[in-house]
């Protein structure tokens, strides 16, 4: 059996355009309300711009994991990598849940997490890829593998997760940098002068070890 697979192409073509990710939500003239992912054009209606799909819970605070499940959880990490619109990465997802696995999910939105996976994956243009304790398996969705793997590591067949357990929701393979912060002699004060002391320019003339 061949394992479901999405390239990794088709994810950054659909990262170029940024239309077809935005959700629209249209008010016509009868109040009739729907959603589109298609910008509308037709008068008379309001238009509203609901935005990208942004992740931001990191999988740190997904859920309690039952005692029994935690030392196979810490031992042997799961990690799925994924991306956006692929029918091979939801339905590895789907897996892990039902089986109740907790997984952190890695998710390629960026061209800076497209690199960041290459990097990863050796180079390899296919998703979704599954890792066990830092281990690949073969590119791809592939039940039988996914499950062997995931049973070798001591995850349970069935899912014994409690019934309101929350998963982890994506997040950004390559995470944005950090803002950098300006340098103390740009700083000002209240009254517009630097906030510390611009020294002078060294002085050619001046004795050896002499400083100001």
């Amino acid at each position: 059996m061949h394992p479901r697979t999405f390239p990794l192409a088709a994810a950054l073509a659909l990262l170029l355009a940024p239309s077809a990710w935005a959700v629209y939500k249209v008010v016509g003239p009868d109040g009739h309300v729907t959603f589109t992912d298609i910008p509308p054009s037709r008068a008379g209606e309001q238009v509203t711009r609901m935005g990208v799909p942004t992740q931001t819970q990191s999988a740190q605070s997904a859920g309690i994991v039952p005692t029994e499940l935690a030392p196979v959880v810490r031992q042997y990490p799961v990690v799925v990598y994924t991306t956006p619109q692929c029918a091979a990465c939801d339905d590895g997802i789907k897996f892990l849940r039902k089986r109740g696995v907790p997984y952190t999910d890695k998710t390629i939105t960026t061209p800076a997490d497209v690199t960041a996976y290459k990097r990863v994956s050796n180079g390899s243009e296919i998703l979704p890829l599954l890792t066990v304790a830092g281990m690949q398996l073969h590119v791809g969705f592939d039940p039988g593998a996914w499950s062997q793997a995931l049973t070798t590591a001591g995850y349970p067949q069935h899912s014994i997760l409690p019934s309101g357990y929350t998963f982890a929701a994506p997040e950004p393979l390559a995470p944005a940098p950090a803002a950098s912060r300006p340098s103390a002699n740009k700083a000002k004060n209240a009254d517009g002068l630097p906030a510390s002391p611009i020294q002078p320019p060294p002085n050619p003339k001046a004795p050896p070890g002499f400083q100001f």
